[in-house]
């Protein structure tokens, strides 16, 4: 004979039933591994030795499967992704500490943090190259400077004055000795530094051709001669720089300074590249031979608009 179900049986089956379930369920969250976090990076620079800002993300986090969610801060104040492997783009070089969590679908996370240093070959300090040899065999010259039509650096090799030659002026007051006294141009120290500040620090007196070919210090004021202010052209700590490619030669960079109105960019000489004399911008053309002269290339304004200069630098730091 059958026995009949009572309600305290049933009700006794569906709590067993209950307990075994979550019993079940329990233990399938106990075997879901916590995720462990992970990630290396690749950077590529998209100009000649210029700022790396282009970063590759790659993911190597471990016990992913059931991980739900990436969440990475690139430590810049600014960038978020939510993607596996990222590529992420920074404004400028620096030091910046990349975190990734993983969360997975119980909710556990992980977090690695690393701290990712973007440099820069640019970065240091330069001199002009005074010892650098010449490629011009017309003049008794040191060679750190050209100026002529057709002055410049190809990405190869130096190419010559042209047909107008060497300015005598040039040749004997820049370059020869102590001539003149000029030889100060060779003692300012230009620093750009990893986070994109420029810095001149102007050595001893100067020599300013714009104010009566006076040779002055930087106590008292620089007046041209039509009597515009010249103090911009001091020491200054507080300008910018930045690279771009250079459309015209991929084997060169564009060299970007910014000022403002008390700090007017200009590298290595005054007159060099600066096209208007009161520009808070200038560009230059620049390469890197191996990692201790940098080669910088533009328009003079001191002569017609079509005269190039070329000038050396060496790295002192």
């Amino acid at each position: 004979m059958k026995m009949k179900k009572t309600n305290s049986t049933k009700f006794l089956s569906i709590i067993l039933t209950v307990l075994l379930l979550g019993n079940i369920s329990c233990k399938k969250d106990d075997e879901v591994a916590n995720p462990s976090a992970g990630f290396e990076y690749d950077s590529e620079s998209e100009v000649p030795f210029g700022v790396p800002l282009k970063v590759a993300f790659y993911n190597n986090s471990s016990n992913t499967i059931d991980a739900t969610t990436y969440l990475w801060d690139f430590g810049d104040g600014i960038g978020t992704s939510t993607e596996k492997e990222p590529i992420y783009t920074y404004e400028k070089g620096g030091s910046y500490t990349v975190s990734l969590t993983v969360s997975n679908s119980t909710s556990k996370t992980s977090i690695y943090t690393e701290v990712i240093e973007l440099t820069n070959q640019l970065v240091g300090v330069w001199k002009m190259d005074m010892e650098a040899a010449s490629t011009i065999d017309t003049f008794d010259v040191l060679g750190a400077m050209e100026f002529g039509e057709i002055a410049g650096w190809d990405g190869q090799k130096w190419t010559i004055a042209g047909e107008g030659g060497f300015s005598t002026f040039w040749s004997n007051v820049i370059f020869k000795g102590d001539y003149f006294g000029r030889t100060m141009l060779f003692d300012n120290e230009f620093t750009f530094t990893a986070d994109g500040v420029f810095e001149r620090k102007l050595i001893g007196d100067q020599f300013l051709f714009y104010a009566g070919e006076q040779t002055l210090p930087e106590s008292v004021d620089w007046i041209a001669g039509d009597g515009t202010s010249l103090n911009g052209y001091k020491s200054k700590d507080n300008m910018s720089w930045a690279l771009s490619e250079n459309q015209d030669n991929n084997e060169t960079s564009v060299l970007t300074l910014r000022g403002d109105a008390n700090a007017v960019p200009w590298l290595g000489m005054y007159f060099a590249g600066n096209v208007n004399m009161v520009s808070e911008e200038c560009e230059y053309v620049v390469s890197l031979v191996n990692n201790n002269q940098l080669i910088v290339s533009g328009v003079s304004n001191l002569f017609a608009p079509d005269n190039l200069f070329v000038i050396k630098f060496k790295r002192v730091q």
